[in-house]
């Protein structure tokens, strides 16, 4: 009579060991698939960072080159107005002829 109990609890243990790996691999399945669509949504939140950012990247260099287009403007009026003073004055730096500068080395001593 135990032969007849025993040949079923291990029938019933095989069963239950199957069961519990197909399901085990079933779980398995579906995290690695959760686990993929998370990596290709974690995709495309970059990809939407990135087309947001181009517009402001634009923008932002629009707005710098408008600064330095300003600024070469004003240092070039500027520069001008400069120049323009400098020509009224007489005998300023600007229009007079730069003379040549005397030399810094002594004459070596003569051996007579």
């Amino acid at each position: 009579m135990e032969a007849i109990l025993i040949v079923p609890i291990i029938l019933l243990v095989v069963v239950l060991g199957i069961v519990g790996w197909g399901v085990g691999a079933y779980n398995g399945f579906v995290r690695s698939r959760n686990v993929i669509q998370e990596s290709w949504r974690q995709i495309d939140v970059e990809l939407n960072r990135r087309y947001e950012l181009i517009p402001n990247l634009v923008e932002t260099v629009r707005g710098y080159a408008a600064h330095e287009r300003n600024t070469l403007e004003q240092i070039t009026a500027l520069r001008n107005q400069a120049r323009a003073l400098a020509g009224r004055v007489v005998g300023s730096p600007a229009t007079s002829v730069p003379r040549s500068r005397p030399s810094s080395r002594r004459p070596s001593p003569s051996c007579s």
